[in-house]
């Protein structure tokens, strides 16, 4: 099976190689699997200001925090190209102005699902791969494994109550 290789933009990482990475950042589970409950409950009818709250417990509770770790990181190694930093930061912006929003509640939900989604394979797919570029030594790509998910425990999601996503 032949591996899918990213194009970029001519002079922007033109030896980028996604191939050529070790290892390769796992998907966010927390934010995916807000992602599938946002999915399920549109799906169910759930009461959209149900999926609000959740949304909104989400974000307080651990994306904001997670942005913000991640902004710290961008900072922490301004070395990477201008392209990627612009896209992560507009991405973070759309993100927190969806949940910020206080309009027509459902269509911001499925745009927040849909943009978080994005986000998530922005940030595997494109700013981990650049950041293991800038990683000199096994050490730093642990390091940089550990600063980009571990900055923020999803245990706490574990709070919510209203399972409404399960099949009880």
């Amino acid at each position: 099976m032949k591996q899918m290789q990213h194009t970029f933009p001519p002079g922007r990482m033109a030896n980028h190689n996604s191939s050529s990475h070790k290892k390769m950042i796992p998907a966010n589970p927390a934010t995916l699997q807000f992602c599938w409950h946002i999915r399920v409950g549109m799906f169910r009818n759930v009461d959209p200001c149900t999926l609000k709250a959740y949304a909104d417990f989400f974000y307080t509770t651990y994306l904001d925090r997670h942005l913000k770790a991640q902004e710290d990181l961008l900072q922490r190694h301004n070395d990477l190209p201008v392209w990627i930093t612009k896209n992560v930061l507009a991405s973070q912006r759309r993100l927190r102005r969806l949940f910020e929003s206080p309009k027509d509640v459902y269509r911001s939900l499925s745009q927040i699902e849909d943009t978080l989604e994005r986000h998530v394979r922005l940030e595997q797919k494109i700013l981990f791969g650049a950041l293991l570029q800038l990683a000199s030594d096994t050490a730093g790509e642990e390091k940089l494994y550990r600063s980009f998910y571990h900055a923020v425990p999803a245990k706490k999601l574990e709070l919510w109550k209203d399972r409404f996503w399960s099949l009880d």
